[in-house]
């Protein structure tokens, strides 16, 4: 079922009113602001496909900056981390200090792979688009260095 994703940016402290809870990027805690991003999947027949938070413990931050999907209906998100982020509800995190990254959901939104790509400074993904036989496609930016080869060297 084709669907459109949304992204919705915000910065909360403290617990979200139940009306107002849903798929928003969310910083909480008492003494250190946490930056999560929040994505949501819905049905173009309007019904709710799924929503998953992109975030870890402490002071972390996941922004995706961009979606895009492919003809079989995964999930491409593209942007940047910085701190421990967990990009799905398992065990394990990526930890980058400003990182662009891809990563990869399957309908249902199940992680199937991700990408980090690290450098001594400040990285950044924006735009991602998923070509008819399934390349990616990313720009972005970058300060000093950077590997984008995801393999070791």
């Amino acid at each position: 079922m084709p669907f459109f994703p949304r992204r919705f940016r915000g910065q909360y402290s403290g617990r979200q009113p139940r009306e107002q809870r849903g798929p928003r990027r969310i910083g909480q805690t008492s003494r250190q602001t946490r930056f999560e991003q929040l994505e949501e999947r819905t049905l173009l027949t309007g019904d709710f496909g799924y929503a998953f938070g992109l975030g870890g413990s402490g002071f972390d931050q996941a922004q995706a900056q961009e979606v895009a999907t492919d003809s079989s209906g995964n999930v491409y998100l593209s942007g940047l981390i910085d701190g421990a982020v967990d990009f799905d509800p398992g065990p394990g995190v990526t930890t980058g200090t400003g990182d662009a990254f891809i990563a990869k959901y399957s309908p249902s939104g199940t992680l199937l792979w991700l990408k980090d790509f690290p450098g001594p400074f400040m990285d950044l993904f924006g735009p991602i688009a998923v070509d008819d036989v399934g390349n990616v496609h990313v720009t972005g930016s970058f300060d000093g260095t950077a590997d984008f080869d995801p393999g070791p060297g």
